[in-house]
């Protein structure tokens, strides 16, 4: 079930961004994609190298 909402609700994007009114209080929804700290960290590791010629 949680799935198919977090589907409908991105519609194919990487994130989503909404305001919810509940009980007289607003609240910013955001859903974005999980990505592994690991493929993020190599990531930053390989832009951080200086680049060898």
């Amino acid at each position: 079930m949680k799935k198919l909402l977090i589907f409908f609700l991105l519609r194919r994007r990487k994130e989503y961004f909404g305001i919810v009114r509940f009980r007289r209080k607003n609240y910013k929804i955001v859903i974005e994609e999980f990505v592994p700290a690991s493929k993020w960290v190599n990531e930053a590791l390989h832009k951080a190298e200086p680049e060898i010629k």
